[in-house]
């Protein structure tokens, strides 16, 4: 069997678990039932647009009349759900919405145009919910031991890759030309306040990454601020060079963007989605004595602390722990109402993406009120960018919950059990058993010595040694002290 590093396994987790898992999430259950809607909606609309030169205006607008009472049904629907828990109900309850409605909207094609004006305004609230939606997965990743796995090593002053960072960040500072020049020649204000506000996060990343903070894991706060910062030149880079290419890579990123959106609403209110790690249950003495035979696992006869698996990848062990990482708390079990929130989200982007797709090929299917011109898309995001590095900096040295909930990692048996979960079943059990036999031997000779040196308090000897295993554990799982 082919294991990956653990530094690889991390990697996997952090994309895997926070973003392309959201296919997974909603394709399960009932989920499967409204994402199969999306798709419909979402092919045959991009389909019937394409295809205006041929089949005609008329059956496109069909199409969006369905589309739109999708959207106003899913909304509908996410309130009575937080009613409802019936599954045959909900979608009873969905669909006759849909239908109503859309019969509404096809008989009045005025109610049609309110339509396209409303998706304005739900687009601009799903640009906005992406920028919330990015500063979150930094900052989720940011306090995942996951990547304090990558970070071992450094110190806790220095946050990681600082020195580039800093040189980025100071670079930056030289691009923001461009926008005053394109203010001085077009006299537009979407340039100057673009400019005003990319330099005060400039300026307000620059102190935080320069200047040295006093506050706990002030590294992790000063990772996420440079992050954010520079991802926003990606957007800014964007909204000047509007191509087809590069509305095609905006499609992508918002695409995982609202997964990585699904995978935050799965595990809010939760512990990110590891809840417990599984180890195997030590054997009964007799079961030494038995034949190794295939498919059976036994102990090495001379280290009982190592398990020898034969087709592991085809066993499935009876006798196995599990370990509870935090204890259940009640919380949000059922998000469906939420997902479908997200789902209208969904559709109103597709519809900016059909819009502007279309007329590279000459078609002006509708107008979208805010957004005449994609550009404006990118603009919002970089501008929302800026303004979430502003909020950021004032909380985070105004208020303790903001900074505490903002920057503190995972505590040191949680990351420990994360530690754990990177490993198979037969990794964890092997080092478990020689973690336990380690200590067991550290505290039979620790006695031992100290009853033969006759010297020192028992009472002291004992609370230093906790004290001296904590600092271990702290500096290898992300806590740390003063």
């Amino acid at each position: 069997m082919v294991l990956m590093s653990y530094i690889e396994k991390s990697l996997s987790w952090i994309i895997n678990r926070m973003i392309l898992s959201g296919i997974k999430t909603l394709s399960k259950g009932i989920n499967l039932f409204f994402t199969s809607i999306v798709l419909v909606m979402i092919v045959s609309s991009s389909l019937a647009g394409s295809l205006i030169p041929i089949i005609g205006i008329i059956p496109f607008q069909y199409i969006m009349a369905i589309q739109f009472s999708v959207m106003i049904g899913f909304l509908i629907s996410s309130v009575i759900f937080l009613k409802i828990k019936s599954s045959i109900l909900r979608i009873l309850i969905s669909l006759g919405l849909i239908s109503i409605i859309s019969v509404y909207i096809i008989m009045n094609n005025s109610f049609l145009a309110l339509c396209y004006d409303l998706t304005g305004f739900i687009i601009l609230i799903s640009l906005i919910l992406m920028v919330l939606n990015i500063v979150i997965f930094i900052k989720n990743t940011q306090n995942s031991w996951y990547l304090q796995l990558l970070m071992l090593g450094k110190s806790p002053r220095h946050f990681f890759f600082e020195k580039v960072f800093k040189f980025l960040t100071i670079a930056s500072f030289f691009l923001f030309i461009y926008p005053i020049y394109e203010y001085l020649i077009s006299w537009n204000p979407y340039h100057i306040i673009l400019a005003i506000f990319g330099i005060t996060a400039g300026i307000l990343s620059s102190i935080s990454i320069f200047k040295t903070l006093k506050f706990e894991f002030n590294d992790i706060y000063k990772s996420i601020i440079s992050i954010l910062y520079l991802i926003s030149f990606i957007f800014l880079y964007f909204y000047y060079e509007n191509t087809f290419l590069i509305i095609t890579i905006d499609l992508l990123i918002f695409s995982m963007t609202f997964l990585s959106m699904v995978q935050h609403v799965k595990y809010w209110k939760t512990e990110g989605g590891i809840s417990s790690v599984k180890i195997d249950a030590p054997r009964n003495i007799e079961d030494k004595s038995r034949n190794r035979t295939e498919e059976e696992v036994i102990f090495d006869e001379s280290d009982d602390s190592v398990i020898i698996i034969d087709n592991i990848s085809d066993k499935q062990i009876d006798n196995e722990v599990e370990i509870p990482i935090t204890e259940e708390k009640p919380g949000v079990t059922d998000k469906l109402s939420y997902y479908l929130i997200i789902m209208v989200l969904i559709l109103s982007i597709q519809l900016l993406f059909l819009r502007y797709f279309s007329l590279f090929f000459g078609m002006n299917l509708f107008s979208l009120i805010l957004f005449q011109d994609f550009s404006l898309t990118n603009y919002i995001l970089t501008l929302g960018i800026y303004i979430s590095i502003i909020i950021i900096f004032v909380l985070y040295f105004m208020s303790d919950r903001f900074r505490n909930y903002f920057t503190f990692p995972p505590g040191i048996r949680k990351s420990f059990l994360e530690f754990l979960s990177l490993m198979d079943r037969k990794e964890r059990t092997k080092l478990l058993r020689a973690i336990s036999r380690t200590v067991q031997q550290i505290i039979v000779e620790g006695l031992i010595e100290l009853i033969e040196s006759e010297k020192g308090n028992i009472i002291d000897t004992i609370s230093e040694g906790i004290k001296r295993g904590a600092k271990f554990f702290r500096s290898i799982f992300g806590d740390r002290e003063d």
